[in-house]
């Protein structure tokens, strides 16, 4: 029997000498990109936060074909004559700051397009918005307006049929629905802080 040795050559020298370099490299680098990431990382580096709102519709949350007569837009909080009104309040429960946006959902509108409209004022009695009840779809009535945690923020949407100064007959027995949607994202996704 014979046996035959393999003999070495210098090009498997060299491929070999070439792995193990890599090889070394490879755990030096992985184990550098570790501990760099350990260290750089801060005490409280990831950080998750949930907030609290309670909303109370005073007025309840849905708009349900009220009655609705002819009329200017109000001039302010109080001149509700003739108008549908919603009062609410959001409140922060939760230890985060937050900003509010505040949007109609129109189910159903049967009004002629245009003759529906709306204010939004906040909680100083001053206007926000205002502008037309479409015929469906979501309608953004408030906007960036910042809550603090634990406070409350008061909110009065008026709806009423615009006079035209011409016969509005054709709008009896018409009817909208509708409900109040409040959306709030914490202060410091927004903020950076």
């Amino acid at each position: 029997m014979h046996k035959s040795k393999k003999k070495i050559t210098k090009y498997e020298i060299f491929y070999l000498i070439v792995l193990l370099i890599s090889l070394i490299v490879m755990i030096a680098g992985a184990a550098m990109a570790y501990f760099s990431a350990s260290v750089s990382q801060e005490e409280n580096g990831t950080k998750i936060y949930s907030g609290t709102l309670v909303i109370n519709y005073i007025d309840g949350i849905e708009i349900n074909n009220p009655d609705l007569y002819p009329r200017m837009a109000p001039s302010n909080v109080n001149d509700i004559d003739n108008a549908y009104v919603n009062r609410f309040g959001v409140e922060s429960s939760g230890t985060l700051d937050q900003y509010l946006t505040v949007y109609f959902d129109v189910s159903s509108n049967e009004f002629t397009q245009g003759s529906l409209k709306y204010s939004m004022f906040n909680n100083d009695g001053k206007l926000i918005r205002s502008g037309d009840i479409p015929k469906s779809g979501r309608v953004e009535v408030a906007s960036s307006t910042y809550l603090e945690a634990g406070d409350t923020t008061y909110f009065t949407f008026m709806v009423w049929l615009e006079e035209s100064g011409t016969n509005q007959d054709i709008e009896q027995g018409k009817s909208f629905v509708g409900k109040m949607v409040v959306e709030a994202i914490q202060s410091e996704a927004i903020d950076g802080r």
